[in-house]
């Protein structure tokens, strides 16, 4: 239709008890021009954060870095970030942070490799200064088109996080890749991800899944197939 596709989340997550992140507001599409919301994806590199509003309240109203830097200065990439208090009691406050890493050369090293750990390194050092100096416990997402045996990946295991398909938790489709390329049926390449979440300190990890309804006899994806990407 003639709204974008960030829109089209918004008005169905908030269905079913969601908001969007980022705005102050709910940054409602029809609002747009007006204060606090974003007229469109560009204005966040295409990220965004929604999140269930019975579970968790946002604090302030977060905001986008970017994290171009010398290896890839021909492609603008950011990291949105948003501040967040469970409604439990006692509250935990925690920092969210999504992001979506240059996609070009995904199978070469190389330089697509050092442009994409240049931006991972960007994202560490805003969370170490600007976005979170209060030293808040990080749920790192995003699509950071890198294999685990990637630099990308690496540098940020080695700083402190903690890839949660990988921890000591139940799994379910672990065996898919998490990029499918719109391919159906499925290709059968086990467990490759370009697609990650991790946590830092004092973050737990209960389980891990990725998300797919597939007809078991045909191999084939059951309904509309929203992304190229599995949840």
């Amino acid at each position: 239709d003639d709204i974008p596709q960030w829109e089209s989340l918004r008005r169905a997550l908030a269905k079913k008890g969601y908001g969007h992140a980022l705005t102050g507001s709910d940054g409602k599409y029809e609002d747009c021009g007006k204060k606090d919301c974003s007229n469109d994806e560009a204005e966040q590199f295409g990220l965004h954060i929604f999140y269930e509003k019975a579970t968790v309240e946002p604090i302030g109203t977060g905001g986008t870095v970017n994290v171009d830097n010398d290896w890839c200065e021909w492609d603008d990439r950011a990291m949105v970030w948003q501040v967040f208090r469970t409604r439990t009691t006692p509250s935990t406050t925690f920092l969210m942070v999504n992001t979506h890493l240059d996609f070009e050369g995904i199978n070469e090293r190389g330089d697509f490799e050092r442009c994409r750990n240049g931006q991972v390194k960007n994202i560490l050092k805003a969370l170490r200064t600007s976005i979170n100096p209060q030293g808040l416990p990080v749920l790192f997402m995003g699509d950071l088109n890198s294999y685990a045996y990637q630099k990308p990946v690496k540098t940020l295991l080695k700083n402190g996080f903690r890839d949660t398909a990988k921890v000591d938790a139940p799994g379910k489709n672990t065996t898919f890749n998490s990029f499918h390329g719109f391919k159906n049926p499925l290709p059968r390449v086990p467990g490759k991800r370009i697609d990650y979440i991790m946590v830092d300190k004092g973050i737990g990890v209960k389980s891990w899944e990725l998300v797919v309804k597939i007809d078991p006899r045909t191999g084939k994806f059951k309904g509309k197939v929203p992304s190229d990407h599995h949840p």
